[in-house]
């Protein structure tokens, strides 16, 4: 995971949360990925989210050394199955299961306004066709992903 990334979660703990700790420790299980697989759940949060927000409130607030342990063994060790985990614990799983969204972010309509204001430059148009066939084989793609192909 590069930096970036961790960034990105740290931030959205920080917004996210209000206190996961109690949360979690309000919990009956003993397993620690369902307890955090809970905490996912109640907080709409990924994985590495819910452990970096847990992460803090043991060693700043609480110096709770047992549960920084805990999530430092499974921090780099995210379940492979968090989709069937979600389903095991009767949770929607909905939040862990991809949604096979391709988006490019506005380019096509760039395209098509650089090409509007530029018509006599033909690289536009090839742009924009090289974009279509792009689009066509990621949607290929992706259907077949969500098929199971």
């Amino acid at each position: 995971m590069d930096l970036n990334e961790r960034k990105a979660d740290y931030f959205a703990a920080k917004m996210i949360f209000g206190n996961v700790y109690d949360y979690y420790y309000s919990l009956e299980d003993e397993n620690f990925i369902d307890r955090v697989i809970k905490c996912m759940d109640v907080y709409k949060a990924p994985y590495k989210t819910v452990l970096i927000e847990l992460f803090e409130e043991a060693v700043i607030k609480f110096n709770d050394m047992n549960l920084k342990e805990k999530v430092l063994e499974h921090f780099d060790n995210e379940p492979s199955d968090l989709v069937e985990k979600f389903k095991d614990l009767e949770l929607d799983s909905e939040l862990v299961e991809p949604s096979y969204i391709v988006s490019l972010g506005g380019l096509e309509k760039t395209i098509r306004n650089i090409m509007k204001e530029n018509p006599d430059v033909s690289c536009h148009k090839d742009n924009y066709n090289f974009l279509m066939t792009l689009k066509k084989k990621i949607k290929k793609e992706v259907e077949g992903l969500a098929i199971g192909i």
